[in-house]
Formats: structure tokens, C-alpha cells, sequence
């Protein structure tokens, strides 16, 4: 997420305060500074990190928080695991954006995944990850992680190889990063996908940017067959209620087709249908207008795998092979 830095911002070191103001929210919020650990300014943009009590760590990029060792565990398990455990071969993983590491921790988790490619445009916000988040540190010591410099919408294009999925880990939908939320970009993600690829893209809050998450559904809905929405409650980003539009060239995504034991705060396979907004609820919160959503069949029991012909759980199909 990112909002504009204006020189009246006050240095947070001597101010012990550092206050966000998000565009596309009708509040502020004010974090006590207890120590800053770094604030780099170039590139076009600022990057702080800083202490603070009940949060611990901070980072936040060009005014915005991106995440605290608090509550970053929700944001990152629910962009992460849902599409992982949905997906029945998850070997090639392209995350967009991302540069904190946290992501990648999450997918390196799996031990099926063989390569991640993490498409970041921001330098300095690697570099200060790597130096403060173990989780950082880690992912970017696996061999399995590559590292790409540059504008995402086009390096999603230089893959080497289709990926399994991929992951957006975006800032706000603001300047730059706007066109990353808009039909054309996921049409790219699409292009860049194996045959039975699926997309996850973060798309902000139900409660202050409705617009936002109703484009971005609709967009995702257009171009792939099965087409849904993730939630996730994260305390520190404006709104709360927390999205993830999430589309499928083949699978029902809400089907959890593998069992990989892997270690997780938020979570669990045996609830993954839990962590999708049901249709119903979703045409309420959005309100009237088009159909966003296609309904996937009948709706899958919590904690359902399907068989060997993966027929279970809303017609999603078996393996590739």
C-alpha cells in the first residue's frame, strides 16, 4: 500500500509518532515510534521501518504500513496457502510484488514447489527485509527463490517456464501500481500460467475500497472460469476485512486437493472452504450490479478432498497428467 509523502511529514525519530493516511480510507492512524531501525529515501519513494510496542517490527513504504510482526501472518497464509493446497501439482510459483520476503516464506513451505520467482520493484525494500525479517532472510537464502528487478507487468511475461501460480503481493492501487489491478495485467498472468494455473491477487477492503474489490472480481471473472474471493481480518491496514480475488483456469479453487504437513498460525486445510466468501454473503456486501460470480456447483463440505477422479467438491478435475 502506498500514499504520497509530503516534506511537512514529520521525522518519526523525534516525533515518536508516525501517523498513516491512506487515500482510499476515511480514517488515520497513529503508530508510537519507539525506536526507527531504517528510513531510506530514493528511487521515487521512502522506506521506514521502525518499533513499536504490541507490533514489534514496522515497515511501512511511502507512508503506508505494509505489514508488523503482529498480524502479517494473516495477510500472507491467506495470499499463500488457499491456492497452494487447492492446486493439485503446485511446482512454479511467480510472486508479483512482494519484496518483504514474507510471501516466499510462506510458499517455500511447500516442498513440492521447485522454483519461485519474486517480481519486486523495489530494491530498497529487499534489502531492508533482508536485514530485519528472519523470514526474509530465509527465503531469499533458498536456492529455490529468484530474484527479478523491474516493472512486474512486463516481467511476468519473462518467465522461463509457465507457473503453477501466481501470487500478487501489491502496494495500493495507486500511481504506478495501478494498472496492476486492472484487467489487461491479469490477462498478462494468465498468459504466463500453466494450463491449470491459478491467479491470487490481493484487492484491499470490502469495508473502504468496495470498488476496488468489485473491479478486480469482475476483471478476474471475465477471464477465468472459476473465480472467487479470500478474506482475512488484518488489524493494522485501513478497513481491516481484507481481500484476495482469486481466479482458476481449471480447479475449483475452494477444494483443497493436497495434505502437505506444513506448519501454519491461521491456516488449516480441514477449514479451507472457511477462508472464501460465500456467494451469497459476497453479492450482499458488494450490493446490486452485475454478476461478479459464476456459481461453482455445489457447495464443497469444509474439510473436503476429492477422489482420485477429482470429481468431489464442485466438479474440480484431477491432476495433470
Amino acid at each position: 500500500m502506498t500514499a504520497e509523502q509530503t516534506d511537512e511529514s514529520p521525522d518519526p525519530a523525534r516525533a515518536g509518532r508516525f501517523e498513516e493516511r491512506e487515500p482510499g480510507a476515511p480514517t488515520s492512524v497513529v503508530y508510537r515510534v519507539d525506536r526507527v531501525l531504517e528510513r531510506r529515501q530514493g528511487r521515487g519513494h521512502e522506506v521506514l521501518l521502525f518499533e513499536s510496542a504490541g507490533l514489534g517490527k514496522v515497515l511501512a513504504l511511502d507512508g503506508i504500513v505494509q505489514l508488523t510482526e503482529a498480524d502479517a501472518y494473516v495477510y500472507h497464509e491467506v495470499l499463500a496457502h488457499p491456492a497452494l493446497f487447492a492446486h493439485p501439482a503446485p511446482r512454479r510459483v511467480a510472486i508479483v510484488g512482494g519484496g518483504d520476503g514474507h510471501l516466499a516464506h510462506e510458499v517455500l513451505k511447500h516442498r513440492a514447489v521447485e522454483r519461485v520467482w519474486v517480481l519486486e520493484a523495489n530494491p530498497d525494500v529487499v534489502e531492508v527485509a533482508r536485514a530485519h525479517f528472519p523470514p526474509a532472510r530465509d527465503a531469499y537464502a533458498d536456492p529455490r527463490v529468484e530474484l527479478r528487478h523491474g516493472d512486474a507487468f512486463d516481467l511476468v511475461l519473462e518467465l522461463e517456464e509457465p507457473a503453477d501460480l501466481v501470487l500478487c503481493d501489491l502496494t495500493d492501487p495507486i500511481g504506478e501500481a495501478a494498472r496492476l489491478f486492472e484487467e489487461p495485467f491479469y490477462e498478462r498472468c494468465r498468459r504466463a500460467m500453466a494450463e491449470d494455473g491459478v491467479l491470487v491477487a490481493q484487492t484491499e477492503s470490502l469495508h473502504f475500497h468496495p470498488d476496488t474489490v468489485r473491479s478486480c472480481l469482475g476483471a478476474v471473472g471475465r477471464l477465468f472460469p472459476h473465480a472467487a474471493l479470500l478474506w482475512g481480518a488484518v488489524a493494522t491496514y485501513p478497513g481491516a476485512w481484507w481481500t484476495f480475488t482469486v481466479g482458476s483456469r481449471r480447479h475449483d479453487p475452494r477444494v483443497a486437493r493436497r495434505r502437505p504437513r506444513v506448519e501454519t498460525r491461521l491456516y488449516h486445510p480441514r477449514a479451507h472452504r472457511w477462508f472464501f466468501v460465500p456467494e451469497p454473503v459476497l453479492r450482499r456486501v458488494l450490493g446490486p450490479g452485475p454478476a461478479l460470480l459464476e456459481p461453482l456447483g455445489r457447495e464443497p463440505a469444509l474439510g473436503e478432498v476429492p477422489g482420485p477422479g477429482g470429481g468431489g467438491g464442485g466438479g474440480g478435475q484431477g491432476p495433470r497428467g
